[in-house]
């Protein structure tokens, strides 16, 4: 009886440090996300090490059933809310700040790679379309640049084209693809939970 029990938790060992071996690789490869936009609609796919499923749309869905129609229960009556203690604003500040170092520090990791953008403009006339190309022009450099700050981007094509004759088809596509690693992800979480507390409990001391 004695060797079944030692042999039953041998294998319950084994299958836990399986298990965990498993979260570690998967704490440790690139997740990537591939969100690409057309014409046609939005699409997303995602994966691990450039193995990429599709994650929207999951595909067309049967027709909802109908709800079955449920009699009226009686009403209950309500239970006095807890008054909720707001944070001491010093508390609320700090909370804050470590929470936008998190996100820069995130958004640091993260890697946007062949990043395509193709838009073709045409308005009512030369004048509009010559106009709305400034517009989308300046709008696309300008938040480029300002992601550049934040991201590490690699670009694969970026085309804007004016079309003041009305001949050249609609042209609207974006793609491209982030890395992102899940350990960093939940190591910033974690890092966060734990200001906050701190914060949360120092503020309430005073």
């Amino acid at each position: 009886m004695a060797a079944v029990l030692l042999m039953i938790l041998k294998a319950l060992g084994w299958l836990l440090a399986a298990v965990l071996l498993l979260l570690a690789v998967l704490l440790i490869l690139p997740v990537q996300l591939q969100p690409v936009y057309h014409e046609n609609g939005f699409s997303l796919r995602g994966g691990f090490c450039g193995l990429l499923l599709p994650l929207y749309p999951r595909g067309t869905k049967g027709p909802k059933k109908k709800a079955k129609t449920e009699q009226a229960e009686p009403k209950r009556p309500k239970k006095e809310k807890k008054k909720f203690k707001a944070p001491p604003p010093r508390a609320v500040l700090q909370i804050l700040q470590d929470a936008c170092r998190a996100v820069k520090r995130l958004c640091r990791s993260l890697q946007i790679r062949e990043l395509t953008i193709l838009y073709t403009v045409h308005g009512k006339d030369a004048a509009a379309t010559a106009m709305e190309y400034g517009r989308i022009h300046a709008a696309i450099g300008g938040g480029y640049a300002a992601a550049r700050n934040l991201f590490d981007i690699r670009v694969r094509k970026i085309d804007i084209q004016p079309d003041f004759a009305g001949q050249a088809g609609a042209q609207k596509h974006f793609s491209c693809k982030i890395t992102a690693r899940l350990y960093i992800i939940i190591v910033l979480a974690i890092y966060v939970l734990l200001k906050a507390a701190w914060a949360m409990r120092k503020g309430g001391r005073r």
